[in-house]
């Protein structure tokens, strides 16, 4: 396995992990997401059963391979960065878990924003290598 499909895999995992535990323990997310939001309860299930889909829908989208289209590598970036803001407002308010992984893991502000900057490098880097495999492919379709 080379270090593109490593690096896509891993990406693919955390956010399938990241779904996985919010739904395992869905009604103690809804509660945490509650508190940490301010939102009412039903408000906060249907933000986090969207956030659900949206993450099982990234996972789905990395490990197909879709991250040379544009549009694909432009929203997964966005909402990563997204999270990082949100992360970032989490902390300067002290608040001890941002919910990332649901309420089953305790995931401070701080190493969650962490997490998403390695996020973002390596899709980036991913980017960048289909951005490289679509310059050699067309060079090879020139010199034929």
């Amino acid at each position: 396995m080379n270090l593109k499909n490593i690096i896509r895999y891993a990406l693919g995992a955390v956010f399938l992990i990241s779904a996985l535990l919010k739904l395992v323990d869905y009604n103690s997310t809804v509660e945490l997401f509650t508190s940490i939001l301010g939102f009412e309860i039903m408000l906060t299930k249907i933000f986090l059963g969207l956030l659900i889909i949206l993450e099982l829908i990234i996972v789905y989208l990395l490990i197909a391979d879709y991250i040379k289209n544009k549009v694909v590598f432009l929203s997964i970036a966005g909402m990563i960065t997204s999270f990082i803001i949100v992360n970032l407002f989490f902390f300067l308010k002290g608040y001890s878990n941002c919910g990332c992984f649901g309420k089953s893991i305790s995931t401070a502000p701080l190493s969650s924003i962490i997490k998403n900057i390695i996020l973002l490098f390596g899709l980036y880097y991913l980017k960048r290598l289909k951005t490289a495999e679509n310059r050699n492919e067309t060079l090879r379709g020139l010199h034929k």
